[in-house]
């Protein structure tokens, strides 16, 4: 499965749209509230949320077609397929970057 990094403005609207796959590691430009919005997704994705200092601080699922917004301020993002990645291998993920 190939892992992308959406560090970009562009990258991080279309994120994993349109795709049958994918892990993707959003770096946002700061830390707030960023809602998250599945349009145009192909499956349902888990969602792994960060905080600037990449300690974990929320982990939620969200079914394509939907809106979110986390609970509280993050700065790095991961998006993958639902059931793809478990908590732990995220954050080893996340970490390796």
């Amino acid at each position: 499965m190939k892992l992308e990094i959406a560090d970009g403005i562009i990258k991080r609207s279309l994120g994993l749209m349109l795709r049958k796959d994918g892990i993707m590691v959003f770096v946002m430009p700061g830390e707030r509230r960023w809602s998250i919005w599945s349009a145009f997704m192909l499956f349902d994705i888990d969602m792994f949320f960060f905080d600037n200092q990449k300690n974990l601080i929320e982990k939620s699922s969200l079914k394509k077609w939907s809106f979110y917004i986390p609970k509280k301020p993050f700065m790095y993002l991961i998006e993958c397929r639902k059931g793809t990645l478990k908590k732990e291998v995220a954050k080893r993920l996340l970490k390796s970057i």
